[in-house]
């Protein structure tokens, strides 16, 4: 009841342009409000007025900041002694995986729209704005040379196929690519996305491996198996180069990729631990496990 009559007052005072007289209680805050309604109309009021999130993304915070700097309004640091909001985010893997995916719809949603940055915003913001705020609506596209060195180079490995020059020239997940392919999906009509909702649900011993900094691969999902895909393909392709190296005293051409291997098998050991080595409810499911052999 509360709520209707509060949103009815705002859209009677959106639409006068105006506060009315009756929700004033004083000569000083009339005096204010004459102050900030002169000169304005319904559709350019400020703050008083414009309240609330700008919706039509799945990102609508980032949405929201992104128009009021399109409209001119201008960002303050706000650090008060005393929390201004306490929520709670996701400590299990594929809650975190799930919210990484609805980021990257999110930010695809606005980065392909009639508000991209590119075309809408640098009229508005100049360049090294325009520039940061791509950054943002675009950043699930590095889900491409990630991607490609996960496995091409391990795979070329295996091969024995070298993938770099002899003379070494100097030359980030697969979320992304979730994100990506379900946005283009849904922009040709295959698919309608839903609002992927991530859980705040948290038993004592998920709560504990969280405390300890272990990844919690608890729930079955799709998403793991790309990601186990990646860790056993660095590791037979490290082994495997490794034995070529032993066999024929010859590194040269293989550095790099054995490089990007044993990389990878090192940032892959919670995933290989995830598999093997552990007994508790955060161990990689065994249905996961054999979905990615096929």
């Amino acid at each position: 009841m509360m709520y209707e009559s509060m949103k009815m007052r705002v859209e009677h005072d959106v639409e006068k342009g105006k506060i009315s007289d009756e929700y004033i209680t004083g000569d000083e805050e009339r005096q204010a409000f004459n102050r900030w309604t002169h000169n304005f109309t319904s559709q350019d009021h400020p703050t008083v007025i414009q309240m609330g999130f700008r919706y039509g993304s799945l990102v609508e915070d980032f949405f929201t900041g992104y128009q009021l700097r399109c409209e001119g309004w201008r960002s303050m640091f706000c650090n008060p002694d005393r929390p201004a909001f306490l929520g709670n985010a996701p400590i299990s893997l594929v809650d975190s995986l799930n919210q990484l995916k609805r980021w990257a719809v999110g930010v695809f949603e606005v980065g392909f729209s009639k508000y991209s940055p590119m075309i809408y915003g640098i009229r508005r913001l100049g360049l090294l704005m325009t520039l940061l705020y791509s950054q943002y609506a675009f950043w699930p596209i590095w889900s491409i040379p990630i991607t490609t060195y996960a496995f091409l180079p391990q795979l070329a490995l295996i091969n024995r196929v070298r993938v770099f020059p002899k003379d070494l020239d100097h030359k980030r997940t697969h979320m992304l690519w979730f994100g990506s392919l379900e946005f283009l999906l849904k922009s040709l009509g295959i698919l309608t996305h839903g609002f992927s909702l991530t859980s705040k649900v948290v038993d004592d011993e998920q709560s504990k491996r969280y405390d300890q900094g272990i990844f919690d691969f608890g729930v079955p999902s799709p998403m793991f198996v790309p990601l186990t895909m990646a860790a056993l393909i660095n590791l037979v392709s490290f082994i495997m180069g490794l034995a070529q190296v032993v066999k024929s005293s010859n590194l040269e051409g293989l550095l790099i990729q054995m490089f990007i291997a044993g990389f990878g098998v090192v940032n892959c050991w919670p995933i290989y631990e995830a598999m093997v080595f552990r007994k508790d409810k955060g161990k990689l499911p065994t249905k996961t496990f054999s979905l990615q052999h096929f």
